[in-house]
């Protein structure tokens, strides 16, 4: 490493520029507008892989897809068989282990689902996918695990004397010494004919649906204090497919309901028991596989949009639908598709994943899909949002000699050039929106 001085936060600007950013952060101005110059590249962008191949279909219900971190779980019918299956992303690669299980969300290393009826979870006791144990409360008839995150699983489960004909709502605490809980979630004032899904969950929150007695369907969240809440007028259909707090506060509840002016399934998010917001205004059709909000997180959700005349496509939106993302328009390229669909959604400072399906026009069968959205200059909290808290942190990485900080040619070596190559990023900015 060549011999370079310290910098400081102070240092990084000259004289002039120290002289504006107090003008300008005097007056509430964007800090970017003083630290970046006007230079040109795209630092930031969208990139995807597809993951299938024509003997690979996912399926399954409620949600066939989940995402987290470097990991990804679908369902998948193989020949005849429906299979399990984890991804793990390894050096740019994702490589593959296929189980005998319906494997249903991923979360900080756990996976859950189902095997033989029974509920099941993976890689939170000490065992590696595909080895792990059946979580079906005792005297289940048949049970079965959709959502995890932070140890908390949630699904259904029918139990023996149970006068619930069609199940029930359970939740699953998954404890670090390899035992587990289970109870079921509160049914509020639901008769015995009316049954329960739990199909996401944030840790806290659950989400899911009512099945009435008519066989129609309602969509409700259980809340901190595990109470049933029902979202919207019983007269609608509706079902919540994922629940999130976001960083800025409140709830956001993804899913699809009929209760629009056209009365087509639309991709919703609530915000409250009587307040949505219609991600997918201009949609048509009256089937969930045509417009969903199918996952959300940090703000963030993803679902897929059929309008008029087109074929059903991914999508990403941020809290509107005018913050909508086509992500089949990043479906990879050299591959025709007929149609997307975005399924799961994580995030942190620097990257942001999707997870779906889409179906290529050749083979007629959904293959499995990763959008990637990085952006170099994003080192801290809150995601995709540039400030000086980012500046500060790749100040720290440098005068620290992290080789995160050597971004620029000369590599091996700290110096002016890495500090110009992040000055680039960071004027380009990061709005993966």
């Amino acid at each position: 490493m060549y011999p370079r001085d310290m910098i400081t936060q102070s240092e990084w600007l000259t004289k002039n520029e120290q002289d504006r950013r107090a003008s300008l952060l005097q007056h509430r101005l964007p800090f970017a507008a003083v630290f970046a110059v006007a230079v040109s590249g795209a630092a930031a962008q969208w990139s995807s892989v597809d993951l299938g191949d024509t003997n690979t279909r996912v399926i399954g219900a409620p949600i066939p897809v989940s995402i987290w971190d470097d990991q990804l779980t679908a369902r998948q019918r193989i020949g005849s068989n429906i299979r399990g299956a984890l991804w793990t992303l390894n050096g740019g690669t994702w490589t593959q282990q296929t189980g005998t299980n319906a494997t249903q969300g991923v979360s900080d290393g756990i996976v859950v689902g189902s095997d033989s009826g029974d509920a099941f979870a993976w890689g939170w006791n000490g065992t590696v996918y595909p080895s792990g144990q059946s979580i079906a409360p005792t005297n289940s008839v048949s049970s079965q695990a959709n959502a995890v995150r932070g140890g908390i699983a949630v699904g259904f489960a029918e139990l023996n004397a149970d006068p619930v004909s069609s199940g029930s709502a359970h939740v699953w605490e998954l404890l670090s010494n390899g035992t587990f809980t289970s109870a079921r979630l509160d049914r509020g004032t639901l008769d015995n004919a009316q049954g329960t899904t739990a199909t996401g969950t944030d840790g806290e929150l659950h989400c899911g649906l009512i099945q009435r007695p008519d066989n129609s369907f309602g969509a409700c969240y259980w809340d901190a204090s595990g109470a049933l809440v029902e979202l919207g007028s019983t007269s609608f259909n509706g079902v919540a497919l994922g629940v999130d707090q976001p960083d800025s506060g409140g709830i956001q509840v993804v899913g699809y309901t009929d209760n629009t002016p056209s009365e087509d399934l639309q991709g919703v998010m609530w915000t409250s028991s009587t307040t949505f917001v219609n991600l997918t205004p201009n949609g048509v059709g009256s089937t969930d596989d045509l417009n969903s909000a199918n996952g959300v997180f940090r703000g963030y959700q993803v679902g897929n949009e059929t309008l008029a005349g087109a074929d059903t496509e991914a999508r990403l939106w941020n809290g509107s639908p005018a913050t909508a993302v086509d992500l089949h328009a990043l479906l990879p390229s050299g591959t025709s598709y007929d149609l997307s669909r975005a399924y799961s959604v994580w995030l942190e400072p620097g990257t942001m994943r999707v997870a779906g399906v889409a179906e290529p026009v050749s083979t007629n069968t959904e293959h499995l899909i990763v959008w990637t959205y990085e952006c170099a200059a994003d080192l801290v909290d809150p995601p995709f949002v540039l400030n000086f808290f980012d500046i500060s942190a790749f100040i720290n990485l440098y005068n620290a000699g992290d080789p995160a900080a050597d971004i620029a040619a000369p590599f091996g070596v700290l110096n002016f050039f890495d500090i110009a190559a992040y000055n680039t990023l960071y004027a380009a900015g990061c709005p993966p929106m």
